[in-house]
């Protein structure tokens, strides 16, 4: 289940992804992967998602190796997957608020890179 309201106007949210905000990049992508006030889209969602972690946003990057690992807006790529996980894991940092991200995208990382090599 998304965290993203029942019903909002994406217009805004549209401009400013287009203007390069990260985090607005990162929610309309939520948006486009969930199909909530927009047609779902992977593609979408997944170049989107790619604009905000080229900028360092850290759920993007995540969301990222989820469509590599699902093959949902790209090509199924475990390799790729298990990149991207690391990297998100890698550039949290560990500190304050991060280290429970930190920690999850580790546990993750081992999770997908276990599936990878089978």
């Amino acid at each position: 289940a998304s965290s993203l309201p029942v019903a909002m106007d994406v217009t805004d949210l549209r401009r400013k992804a287009d203007q390069g905000d990260a985090e607005e990049q990162y929610g309309l992508g939520q948006c486009h992967y969930h199909g909530q006030n927009v047609p779902q889209d992977y593609a979408k969602a997944t170049r989107l998602f790619r604009r905000a972690a080229d900028q360092g946003h850290l759920d993007a990057l995540h969301n990222l190796g989820v469509s590599f690992h699902e093959g949902r807006g790209e090509a199924q790529d475990q390799v790729a997957a298990v990149r991207l996980f690391r990297r998100a894991a890698l550039s949290s940092g560990g500190q304050g608020g991060e280290r429970a991200r930190a920690n999850e995208f580790s546990r993750m990382l081992r999770v997908w890179a276990g599936r990878a090599a089978r």
